[in-house]
């Protein structure tokens, strides 16, 4: 049944940090209302430590894709969303509340109904409002995204328990839910204000216990809008985790991966950092033997990897023409780390190709390789580039937030071939310690292009007055571009001291200082278009008379 306007909520957030396994055996029903005995036999359960609030500086970036979920979808759909209807096992993400009488979780709770308050943020539980429904819509997005490489339907639809408990052995449709609680009081006797709380492997468990079946994301006061949909998707997808069987990641000694440069496992302490992926374990710091298992084949172990959406070789590559936009996701592959989808091209005249992660928060960093089929430039036939991902500023554990979309993109020109073979495959982030979680959706989009004139520079008079004087700023252009496909990278070499060229634009920017007023060295100026086309010139700047 879909929530009313008059359905109360709370809200979540998670994090691990220790362990705590138990054996028991659950008390048998009685007439009276009897707590199950705690803990149940073969069961492991996580508590994550207490999370603090992101200091006043740290800011969420609203951003993202603009045919996001969060910005396509309206507040309506906020409690029907699913995303792959159908799939044999389901994660249920309840923000509405959840009864735990007779249950596992009874003895751990302070509640005197047995009922878990629905997810809150705005301090009114009468209804939920617009902005929490969006909030709901964002966190469920990027769940939605850490699971998309599995056969899993991540969904906010209230959801039977049959289709989440598992009766019988061969009963194949079956998962489990995270509830969203924003209230750490109601496991004040079990966590002392923890952020989370799971229990490990029970997926694939054979009983009708949804209780076990259970985890929670808890966070406090203090976590706005809309810094909280980062945290509590990333918290979410933790907990969803130790269901399937992760355990967490640490970092010397330590039981959280804290981040390195915006990147950080999600089974590390990853809450609301730039790129949370999926680890082997294969990171500088890894506690012994902890890369194994790694989190896909884990995950997928259970519930088992999407289906390839595109071949990945040249026989099955899929066609597409100049005009395209396609759909695609880099899934995992049964050999470790993210697959290959190739497409074949055939363009008769110059296309730019751009590949865009479209997961927000994106898990995809995405690399596009071009192949040019019938080349003569090689002796194989084959003409080859890769065009990386260009490095960008990325937030620290508790600083900005950075709202760029992750997008590869690259000028085909048919002085190479009219037919080519475009590889995407995910790439590395400065920070993250290998590809290997870089799975998520793209959008592969080529656009025709008008023919250009040959790229080419030639130097420029300046004039620039009174920069003689030491320590004045210089900004001009010295060279000038003519042809070519945007955009351009510069370089210069053998610059006058204290001056350096804007690698976007081509400007020569800085302040004199006194020992170059009198030189005239030679500079090397260099721009390389999209399409691979590169051009050099060789110029002096006299600093002498405010003249080249």
């Amino acid at each position: 049944m879909r929530p009313s306007s008059s359905t109360p909520r709370r809200l979540v957030v998670g994090v691990c940090v220790a362990l705590a396994g138990a054996a028991g055996l659950l008390a048998p029903a009685a007439p009276a209302r009897v707590a199950p005995a705690y803990p149940p036999s073969g069961s492991t359960l996580v508590v994550e430590p207490p999370r603090r609030p992101p200091r006043a500086a740290w800011t969420q970036a609203a951003g993202g894709p603009a045919d996001s979920p969060h910005r396509r979808f309206g507040p309506e759909r906020a409690f029907d969303l699913a995303s792959r209807p159908g799939a044999p096992h389901t994660l249920y993400l309840n923000f509405t509340g959840h009864d735990v009488s007779d249950s596992v979780w009874e003895p751990l709770t302070t509640t005197t109904d047995g009922r878990i308050p629905p997810w809150d943020l705005d301090g009114d539980r009468s209804s939920f409002s617009t902005v929490e429904r969006r909030v709901i819509i964002a966190v469920w997005e990027a769940v939605a995204e850490d699971f998309a490489p599995f056969d899993v339907n991540v969904t906010t639809r209230p959801t039977p328990v049959a289709d989440l408990i598992r009766d019988r052995v061969d009963d194949t449709r079956h998962g489990s839910m995270v509830v969203a609680t924003d209230d750490s009081r109601i496991f004040a006797s079990t966590c002392r204000g923890c952020s989370g709380l799971a229990f490990r492997s029970v997926v694939d468990r054979v009983d009708q216990n949804l209780g076990m079946r259970t985890g929670f994301a808890i966070i406090g006061s203090g976590w706005g809008h809309p810094t909280i949909q980062r945290y509590l998707g990333d918290a979410m997808s933790h907990e969803a985790g130790h269901h399937f069987g992760l355990a967490h990641r640490g970092l010397n000694g330590a039981t959280y991966h804290p981040g390195n440069a915006g990147w950080a496992p999600l089974m590390g302490a990853s809450t609301g950092l730039y790129l949370t992926q999926w680890s082997d374990g294969r990171y500088a710091g890894a506690p012994p033997g902890g890369r194994d298992p790694a989190d896909l084949e884990t995950i997928a172990a259970t519930a088992g990897f999407t289906p390839d959406d595109h071949g990945g070789t040249a026989a099955t590559a899929t066609p597409i023409g100049p005009a395209a936009v396609v759909a695609g996701l880099i899934g995992g592959s049964e050999d470790g780390g993210p697959d290959l989808d190739v497409f074949r091209l055939a363009a008769p005249g110059p296309v730019r190709v751009q590949v865009t992660a479209t997961g927000f928060p994106p898990n995809l960093v995405p690399v596009l390789t071009a192949r040019s089929i019938g080349s003569a430039r090689t002796a194989s036939g084959v003409d080859t580039r890769r065009v990386t991902v260009p490095a960008r500023r990325l937030p620290g554990a508790a600083a900005r937030s950075a709202a760029a979309t992750l997008t590869s993109s690259t000028v085909l020109t048919p002085d190479r071939g009219p037919t080519w073979l475009l590889e995407v495959s995910g790439g590395v982030l400065p920070g993250a310690p290998s590809a290997y979680g870089s799975v998520g959706h793209y959008r592969l989009t080529t656009t025709p292009l008008p023919r250009r004139a040959r790229l080419r520079l030639r130097p420029r008079p300046v004039r620039a007055r009174g920069i003689a004087r030491p320590g004045r700023r210089y900004s001009a252009r010295v060279v000038r571009r003519t042809g070519g496909y945007a955009p351009f990278a510069w370089n210069a070499q053998g610059l006058p001291r204290g001056l350096k060229i804007d690698p976007r634009t081509g400007r020569v920017r800085g302040h004199v200082r006194r020992s170059a007023i009198r030189t005239r060295p030679v500079t090397r100026i260099t721009v390389t278009d999209a399409a691979g086309a590169r051009a050099t010139v060789r110029t002096r700047i006299s600093l002498r008379s405010g003249r080249r």
